[in-house]
């Protein structure tokens, strides 16, 4: 396959210890661009705070993992300790856009929605 030959080329006398590495590490992209895509929309939705809260959230659980795994099991526990706060936002995110997706949406035309927005501030 290609992975030996370009780890080999990318870590040369590391590549056989770094391999193993590579692979529960890869379950990291998908998981990482589903947090990108959904805290975005969050952000589009004009809801940046609660976007904050979830990432403060899972990179606190990253945190503490990265704490407890490493000692326990070195470059293994680093991995599946960002591969946990991955999960911990991605299930936050997940949680809050269902409850989000209960609201229903405003039916104002998109030109009110500023006008809307300063007369909630207002009150």
């Amino acid at each position: 396959m290609v992975r030996d030959p370009l780890t080999a080329l990318l870590y040369g006398p590391l590549a056989s210890a770094v391999t193993p590495l590579l692979r529960p590490l890869m379950l990291s992209l998908p998981l990482s661009f589903l947090n990108l895509f959904l805290s975005s929309a969050l952000q589009a939705l004009h809801h940046e705070g609660r976007a904050l809260g979830i990432l403060s959230i899972g990179t606190g659980a990253g945190l503490s993992a990265n704490f407890i795994l490493i000692p326990l099991w070195g470059a293994y526990g680093a991995v599946y300790a960002y591969i946990f706060s991955a999960l911990v936002q991605l299930g936050l995110l997940a949680w809050y856009f269902r409850h989000l997706s209960a609201q229903p949406l405003s039916a104002q035309p998109l030109s009110a929605q500023p006008q809307r927005l300063a007369a909630e501030q207002d009150e």
